[in-house]
């Protein structure tokens, strides 16, 4: 598990999202000319559900009281 995968995992547990969608944009778009499109991406990731976003990229956390 890679140190950003342990962050994020860490914050979804904390029921962090606000610091756990950063970390997995920066997994996903990872140019260094890109920070707009990575802004982007995690403000269309902030309007999803919660619960859409953990069923989605961390089920394992699915369901978990926050």
């Amino acid at each position: 598990m890679s140190e950003v995968d342990a962050q994020f995992r860490a914050a979804v547990r904390a029921g962090d999202l606000e610091r756990a969608l950063p970390l997995f944009v920066s997994t996903v778009v990872t140019d260094q000319d890109t920070g707009e499109l990575a802004d982007q991406f995690t403000r269309n990731l902030r309007r999803l559900p919660c619960e859409s976003l953990l069923n989605t990229w961390a089920p394992e956390f699915s369901g978990f009281e926050r």
